[in-house]
């Protein structure tokens, strides 16, 4: 399916058994990875190159692709430690908010592209959906500000720049994807909750 998009995604050449375990032959992503040019390069302008990359993937239609709303319905009520009022009001948040049809990758951020220039390949496709691309760079935020919390608002700020979005209807998202991320084992989003 992203093979048909032309999405800037490894490309699959067989599906299979091998030595013994299942797995998928694909592309090798070239080495460098877009995380190291925060270091040697000025990160306002990575943060700008990474949204418009981002804007690209967010245009093509999503079709076929899991549903991003039921994702995070299913996993806002997985998450542990939210008692039945916060799953409740967490799931009116999410209830309110666009749904969308368009490409979300799921788990982008600089650790998932490789490459440089026009010559940028995106991995890591495991949790590709379809719905709001606000979500999904909401998502964006949530996991940059886990790991580079000085760059997480400046990734937003990009990102509605080269799309002309909001910046609030962007972070209107937080609580429910916070609440989702629960189900990965990270609790320090439970300020984001309220």
């Amino acid at each position: 399916m992203l093979e048909r998009l032309a999405l800037p995604a490894p490309k699959v050449h067989a599906v299979g058994e091998f030595d013994g375990r299942w797995g998928v032959l694909m592309d090798r992503a070239p080495t460098f990875c877009f995380a190291d040019q925060f270091v040697s390069t000025a990160a306002r302008a990575r943060l700008e190159d990474m949204a418009q990359l981002y804007r690209r993937l967010h245009e093509k239609p999503g079709d076929g692709l899991p549903s991003l709303m039921a994702r995070l319905s299913a996993r806002i009520r997985r998450a542990e430690g939210l008692d039945a009022a916060s799953r409740k009001r967490l799931q009116a948040q999410l209830d309110s908010l666009p749904d969308g049809d368009k490409v979300c990758h799921g788990d982008f951020h600089p650790w998932n592209i490789h490459g440089s220039g026009q010559g940028f390949m995106i991995v890591d496709w495991l949790d590709a959906c379809c719905g709001n691309p606000l979500a999904d760079v909401c998502r964006t935020y949530v996991l940059f500000h886990h790991a580079m919390p000085e760059r997480a608002m400046g990734y937003v700020e990009a990102y509605a720049s080269v799309t002309g979005s909001e910046v609030s209807g962007i972070l209107a998202w937080l609580p429910p994807i916070a609440a989702a991320r629960l189900t990965e084992g990270v609790a320090n989003c439970c300020g984001w909750l309220a």
